[in-house]
């Protein structure tokens, strides 16, 4: 049995569309439609959403900052969560940051606040969400790489929030675990 707008709507909320162009939520501007797109605005609504995906047997993409993502121009057959849950904080030396918060608008934060070592990163595109998954970062420095940074990582796995210590995260040239 297909999934329908009425029952996303019923589980997420109003707020899901349907035939949504990708494009404008991308980097390159390029990308079909999504047959259905939530905006989760905080860490419940996109545990809430990948559930949901769960439960329906929808796929699921889930984008950031779509920095590193070409979507084809037939679109994505299932359901795009967007990840805008951006909230930070800077406390002493210790940054926590959201998913959803723009890698570059957080380092400017971090030199406003006296911070230091992070600046490299101010050109990588993004959010922290995907520089996470990815590893971004710029080789030619010391601790270049977002890896380098991270003390942990809140995940939700198995319908649970875990934390994983930097080790437990895999970073590598490029990659993580995620």
């Amino acid at each position: 049995m297909a999934v329908t707008l009425a029952q996303l709507k019923e589980n997420l909320g109003e707020t899901v569309q349907t035939r949504v162009k990708l494009a404008p939520y991308t980097n390159f501007k390029i990308g079909g439609p999504a047959k259905f797109l939530f905006e989760a605005k905080t860490s419940e609504q996109l545990i809430k959403a990948v559930q949901v995906a769960n439960e329906f047997k929808l796929p699921l993409l889930i984008l950031g900052g779509a920095s590193n993502v070409l979507v084809a121009d037939k679109g994505y057959n299932g359901l795009v969560v967007l990840v805008r849950n951006n909230q930070w904080k800077i406390e002493g030396e210790r940054v926590t940051a959201e998913a959803g918060v723009n890698l570059g608008f957080l380092v400017q934060q971090t030199v406003n606040k006296g911070l230091s070592g992070f600046e490299p990163l101010v050109a990588v595109p993004g959010t922290i969400g995907g520089a996470i998954f990815g590893n971004a970062g710029v080789p030619q420095v010391p601790k270049g790489f977002i890896g380098d940074w991270v003390e942990s990582v809140t995940v939700c796995r198995d319908d649970k929030l875990i934390l994983l210590n930097r080790e437990e995260c895999g970073f590598g040239y490029r990659q993580s675990a995620f």
